[in-house]
């Protein structure tokens, strides 16, 4: 109904009439206040002060880990990186943090980020490029692919910065909500195996990967996984990146699944259980471990739902010292 009627004034906007001329003001005013009125709202969701506060706790991590999470971090999704960060180390703590600055984080957001997670590693842009920009000189597709394109720093920095052999990538929209056994036990034991969170059909991946004949399903999600980081090969890398031209958002999720199948790395690679493990558009089951909630386009209901829960459960974590006594002696 709301439209038809903003149909009919819009078409009376070259009428004589004062009536029409006021009802067209109007709706035009009413419009811009909309518009104001939803970026307002979108700052307020950007600002990790407000939309997540700090009564959530201090966490530790483990420079000594056995494996890193190394995640892309910028300003605006900042809260949303330490709740995911958080609800896995309320779990596990014997496990490096590694921050990568996509260039947006400020003074204040770094400092926010050591006072919650204690024994961070922050990566600051500048001081990533001093250190990779002279290794991938020589290739050219590389060096074009991670200087127009963000996400590549998911793939090669990742890789080239890792002090560890077992590697977890973690996208700050996602959320641990239960105890990821699995996980622990991948990083505790002594095996190469590469874990990799499953999507049903990512944009563009079947196709890419059918003109490699690449041993793995087409089905790689890079919100989450874990692989062993001896499978940087930047020669190979170069060649899929010939492959991928144009690039896009998509490309590095695509050349994950292209670079482990060619490095001879598929027999030892397996997509975790979808059920406990959820990708964004397989939300049926109502108790997993683990979900990705894809907010590129805003809080969606199930994270909003969820992080209620998350943030009642960080804040009991952090006041019941026995229960964190237990996860010790757990871990241990």
């Amino acid at each position: 109904m709301f439209t038809n009627i903003k149909k009919k004034i819009e078409s009376k906007r070259e009428a004589s009439s004062l009536f029409w001329l006021i009802l067209v003001r109007l709706k035009d005013g009413l419009w811009r206040l909309s518009q104001v009125t939803e970026k307002f709202f979108r700052k307020i969701e950007a600002c990790p002060l407000i939309k997540f506060p700090r009564s959530s706790g201090e966490f530790s991590a483990d420079p000594g880990g056995r494996a890193e999470i190394h995640s892309l971090v910028c300003h605006k999704h900042l809260g949303l990186y330490l709740l995911a960060v958080k609800s896995f180390l309320r779990f596990y703590q014997r496990v490096a943090v590694v921050a990568h600055d996509d260039g947006s984080l400020t003074n204040f957001d770094k400092k926010i980020l050591t006072k919650q997670i204690k024994n961070v590693t922050i990566i600051d842009l500048c001081q990533a490029d001093q250190i990779i920009i002279p290794q991938i000189a020589e290739f050219k597709k590389i060096s074009n692919y991670r200087q127009h394109h963000l996400i590549a720093k998911q793939l090669l920095d990742y890789l080239m910065l890792a002090k560890t052999d077992k590697i977890i990538s973690l996208d700050s929209d996602t959320l641990f909500l239960k105890r990821p056994q699995q996980i622990i036990d991948w990083i505790e034991n002594n095996s190469r195996e590469i874990l990799y969170s499953y999507e049903a059909s990512p944009r563009g991946q079947e196709a890419f990967l059918s003109t490699l004949n690449c041993d793995l399903p087409p089905n790689f999600c890079a919100g989450f996984f874990c692989l062993n980081r001896q499978i940087l090969n930047l020669e190979l890398i170069e060649l899929l990146l010939s492959r991928a031209e144009p690039f896009d958002w998509w490309t590095t999720q695509n050349i994950y699944p292209a670079l482990i199948s060619r490095a001879g790395w598929a027999n030892s690679t397996r997509p975790l259980d979808p059920n406990q493990y959820q990708s964004w558009c397989n939300f049926d089951n109502p108790e997993p471990i683990f979900r990705h909630y894809w907010t590129s386009n805003g809080l969606t209901s199930e994270y909003l739902r969820d992080l209620h829960q998350i943030n009642r459960e960080l804040k009991s974590f952090q006041k019941n010292p026995p229960l964190q006594a237990q996860i010790k002696n757990i871990q241990h």
